[in-house]
């Protein structure tokens, strides 16, 4: 086991005991859990399981601009097959199992599929950014000023991408202050994205339903966090679940534990304590929905990995 591996792990033992003794010292949490039915966790999962079909939509869409069509068994099953192996394997290795399948199965050269990926998160910041920030100049002006703080991420986020997207630049300027072999490695993956996005504007109607998809993937993961508060019996209004659920987007950012454990729940606890949510409650109520994505990934995931490798089979 290397360096990184064993801090990784120790990072995830420390953050569940942490878990574990805070949740030990909040029996009215631990009792709010406990009186979830079966019903609720059932509509729980199906939301997952629908965010997990919503992102195959994305990859669809795009690998399709990119000339390639994947059976729908392909497209929903890849999600599960990424989340699964980043639970189970470290550092992003669900990632790399998708761009494995994809260049052995439909020729889809790496380079391509990190413009892909490029393509996917320049989007999702402009809409996530653009969102956050209104959002946050609505929370700031009306109930809580310290909203800002966090819409000034969001703003800054929404510039940047679609900077990124509209001036099409040769290379980003500010990575000038990285070390050249990781600047040149994100200039490259951005130029692939730029690729993509030129396919994309020639097909609008494609275009067209990127956009709203992955404006679908946003507001559905709004509902999913708004769901699990009101599983805590915590009323928060569907704005503010919105509002909490754009900052965990960030978290892919830091890819430091397995599957991402405590990052996303750490920034929706940050982001819920700005506008007057308990920090706390937030922080469960993202455990709840990580433990409806783990319940569907490892429950089709092995069926998905199964699937697609009979495809690979048939090579």
């Amino acid at each position: 086991m290397n360096r990184r591996h064993f801090l990784s792990g120790s990072l995830l033992v420390l953050i569940i005991v942490l878990i574990w003794r805070y949740l030990d010292q909040r029996p009215d949490l631990l009792d709010a859990i406990s009186r979830i039915s079966a019903m609720e966790v059932l509509m729980l999962t199906g939301l997952r399981f629908l965010l997990l079909l919503q992102n195959g939509i994305t990859l669809k869409l795009l690998t399709e601009a990119a000339g390639i069509r994947l059976h729908w068994r392909e497209w929903g099953g890849l999600p599960l097959i990424t989340t699964l192996f980043n639970y189970i394997a470290p550092f992003s290795a669900g990632i790399l199992a998708r761009a494995a399948y994809l260049k052995h199965r439909h020729g889809l050269s790496y380079s391509r599929f990190t413009g892909i990926l490029g393509v996917t998160y320049l989007v999702l910041l402009c809409l996530a950014g653009g969102a956050g920030a209104v959002l946050a100049a609505f929370f700031s002006a009306h109930y809580y000023p310290a909203a800002w703080s966090l819409g000034a991420v969001y703003l800054l986020s929404c510039i940047g991408g679609c900077g990124a997207i509209f001036f099409r630049m040769s290379e980003i300027p500010f990575l000038r202050f990285l070390p050249k072999s990781v600047s040149s490695r994100i200039n490259e993956s951005y130029r692939e994205a730029i690729s993509q996005l030129e396919l994309l504007r020639i097909m609008p109607k494609r275009k067209w339903q990127l956009v709203s998809n992955n404006i679908g993937i946003l507001l559905l993961n709004g509902l999913c966090l708004q769901y699990a508060f009101h599983l805590l019996d915590t009323p928060v209004g569907f704005p503010a679940a919105l509002f909490v659920s754009l900052s965990t987007l960030y978290a892919t950012a830091f890819t430091i534990t397995p599957g991402n454990f405590g990052i996303p729940e750490a920034l929706s606890g940050m982001a819920s304590a700005l506008i007057g949510s308990s920090a706390a409650e937030a922080f469960l109520a993202m455990l709840l929905l990580r433990a409806g994505t783990i319940t569907v990934v490892f429950l089709l995931g092995p069926l998905a990995v199964w699937n697609l490798k009979q495809n690979m089979d048939k090579i």
